[in-house]
C-alpha cells in the first residue's frame, strides 16, 4: 500500500519534550480542524469544542490521548496518537480510497461514520448528525480484539447494505 496523500508523522525528535510537541499538535489541530475544516460526503466536519480540557479543545483531547481509566481526566497524553495529529483530517478527505474501509454503526443513540486506514491499523470516527458531521476520535488500533470487532462490524455492515 502507498498512499501519496497521507501526510508525514510529526518528528517527537524536533522537540525538546513532551510539552513542545503537544503544544505543536495543537496549533496544527486549531489550522486543521478549527480554521479550515475537512468534507465528509460534501458536508463540513466540525469538532466538538467544549468542555475544554486542559485549557484545550475537547476533540483536541480526544485525538491526542488514550485511555487508562474510567474518566476523561484519567487520559494521558499519547505521543503516537499527537504525531498522527494531521492523519484524520487526510482520512476524511481521501475516505473514497480503496485502502480506507468506511462504515456506520450504533452505538446507544448515536450514529457513527467510521473510517478505517487498515494497512496502517489508523481508525477515524464521526459522529453523524442531521446535516452534519462531528469529528470525535481517531486513535491506532493496538488490540487484536478489538481489530476483529471491527471487522465483524464492517462485514455486516456491508453485508446488510447488499442485501438491501
Amino acid at each position: 500500500m502507498f498512499v501519496d496523500w497521507l501526510p508525514e508523522l510529526l518528528d517527537e525528535t524536533q522537540f525538546d519534550n513532551e510539552h513542545e510537541l503537544i503544544e505543536f499538535a495543537y496549533q496544527i489541530y486549531l489550522k486543521l480542524y478549527v480554521l479550515s475544516k475537512p468534507q465528509y460526503n460534501g458536508i463540513m466536519v466540525n469538532v466538538r469544542r467544549v468542555p475544554y480540557l486542559g485549557n484545550r479543545d475537547q476533540a483536541f483531547y480526544h485525538l491526542t490521548t488514550s485511555s487508562k481509566g474510567e474518566t476523561e481526566e484519567q487520559r494521558k497524553p499519547d505521543i503516537e496518537r499527537c504525531k498522527r495529529i494531521r492523519f484524520p483530517k487526510s482520512i476524511i478527505e481521501n475516505s473514497s480510497d480503496e485502502d480506507i474501509l468506511v462504515w456506520q454503526n450504533k452505538r446507544g443513540s448515536r450514529r457513527n461514520t467510521l473510517m478505517w486506514l487498515k494497512e496502517l491499523d489508523y481508525l477515524v470516527v464521526l459522529k453523524n448528525g442531521n446535516g452534519y458531521y462531528i469529528l470525535t476520535t481517531a486513535y491506532i488500533i493496538t488490540f487484536k480484539h478489538t481489530r476483529k470487532k471491527l471487522i465483524t462490524e464492517y462485514e455486516a455492515y456491508i453485508k446488510a447494505k447488499v442485501a438491501n
